[in-house]
């Protein structure tokens, strides 16, 4: 499956108006559900960003740029 950001973006536009419509409680509900999945796939993230960060640096990208891209667990724990 390829990834394609204009789908992306028109789905997550979509799912932004079902989203408003839900009780403080539902939104609290569904952010902790988020959180769970990213803890629960840690070790499989920080390998994608990995793979991202070496593809970056061999694309030679601006140092500034591979920074934001770098994952690190001070980054992660803020997400989450």
């Amino acid at each position: 499956m390829e990834f394609n950001l204009k789908t992306t973006a028109e789905q997550a536009r979509s799912a932004s108006y079902s989203y408003a419509l839900l009780s403080t409680a539902a939104k609290n509900s569904a952010l902790m559900a988020i959180a769970a999945a990213l803890r629960k796939n840690h070790d499989r993230i920080f390998e994608v960003n990995s793979e991202d960060v070496k593809a970056a640096r061999e694309q030679q990208l601006a140092s500034a740029l591979v920074d934001r891209l770098t994952f690190n667990e001070s980054r992660f724990e803020e997400m989450v």
